[in-house]
């Protein structure tokens, strides 16, 4: 607009020139006609260039509307921007104030409006907000479903992997435990082989366990529960037989860990007198199955604590190996039969529960 109201008042300054030279070589007064000369030369000069009018006011409006475009795509608030047709309209409120342009200002408005038609129809979308791209819902259930299928193939996996793990530290804990108390008892009692194994399990009990555990019942001084039975690991019948535990000495711990001591011994010419401990990890809860839950283990005159499997057992006498094939595989009490010996191999995998192990 400031280039329109410069080339309007170029031409107009030329035109009065013009005049007055004319009138003062005829005569004619002066400057007594130049106002009206003005205003006709100045009305002709701007009918005859409305073409060269146009043009500069097309290229004004397309050089703003990139300006404009440029600013917008620099904030960040697109709520704050201010539409392209009001600012060209407050543009040529303020450049067509003065007298003069308001005689061409319908048309160049008509032509802005035009330049504003042909660039929404060519495709000129800077102003409107992005259309976000999104999931149909065929897409997502899809997706859900896939999700729930490899959920529920992994799932037993992962639960089982847990188990194991968690069954495994809460047998390293316990039996870290039965060795602290049996070494508390030796400083009492002096070393274990000189401990009284000929007494039965109350009084063994009694003298060699109890003190040295913090115990939140005694089953000695209370019933036992009749539905409470131990299980076999590889058929699940009732395995109440082993390690005498119907007749054994029972006391739960304070973190729910069930002891039942018994006495045993080895056959043949050179009896050996030993104790039986059957322990269930997680108390009365389920299942109650030895290599799930129970795990047996003993006390040796020779070698303290160990786990059952590892050195005298009842009927035998054995060295103090950890024979992995033996453990795992060996007659009716090995772990992948009755789960009497896995205890035992747990240790001999370094407190771990292998992929062979039958859980």
């Amino acid at each position: 607009m400031l280039l329109l109201k410069w080339i309007l008042s170029v031409k107009g300054e030329n035109n009065e020139k013009q005049d007055y030279e004319r009138n003062t070589a005829t005569g004619g007064g002066g400057l007594n006609n130049t106002p009206s000369l003005i205003l006709r030369e100045f009305v002709a000069s701007i009918q005859s260039k409305n073409d060269f009018v146009q043009n500069v006011w097309f290229h004004t409006v397309s050089i703003n509307a990139d300006r404009n475009r440029l600013r917008h795509k620099s904030r960040s608030d697109e709520g704050s921007r201010m539409p392209y047709s009001q600012s060209r309209h407050s543009d040529e409120s303020q450049s067509l104030s003065m007298p003069v342009n308001s005689i061409c200002h319908s048309e160049l408005d008509s032509e802005s409006i035009n330049a504003d038609k042909n660039r929404l129809r060519l495709g000129d979308r800077s102003d409107q907000p992005s259309r976000k791209a999104a999931f149909t819902m065929a897409e997502v259930l899809i997706t859900l479903g896939i999700i729930g299928i490899v959920a529920a193939m992994t799932l037993p996996s992962l639960v089982g992997n847990y188990q194991k793990k968690q069954t495994a530290m809460q047998l390293k804990k316990v039996y870290s435990l039965m060795q602290q108390a049996h070494r508390r008892a030796e400083a009492d009692y002096e070393s274990v082989q000189y401990w009284d194994f000929s007494l039965d399990g109350k009084e063994f009990s009694k003298r060699y366990i109890k003190p040295y555990y913090k115990i939140i019942t005694d089953y000695d001084k209370t019933e036992f529960p009749e539905d409470y039975h131990t299980h076999c690991l590889k058929d699940g019948r009732e395995c109440d037989g082993y390690g005498g535990f119907t007749r054994a000495s029972k006391i739960v711990l304070v973190d729910g860990t069930l002891l039942a001591i018994e006495p045993s011994s080895t056959r043949g010419d050179n009896v050996t007198l030993f104790i039986t401990i059957i322990v269930d990890i997680n108390g009365f809860k389920k299942p109650n199955k030895y290599g799930r839950d129970i795990f047996m283990f003993s006390v040796q005159p020779a070698s303290g604590v160990l786990p059952y499997g590892v050195g005298n057992l009842a009927g035998e006498v054995q060295t103090d190996d950890y024979d992995r094939d033996y453990l795992l595989k060996s007659n009716d009490r090995g772990c992948q039969i009755d789960g009497i010996f896995c205890a035992a191999l747990i240790m001999t995998d370094n407190w771990e529960i292998k992929d062979d192990y039958p859980w």
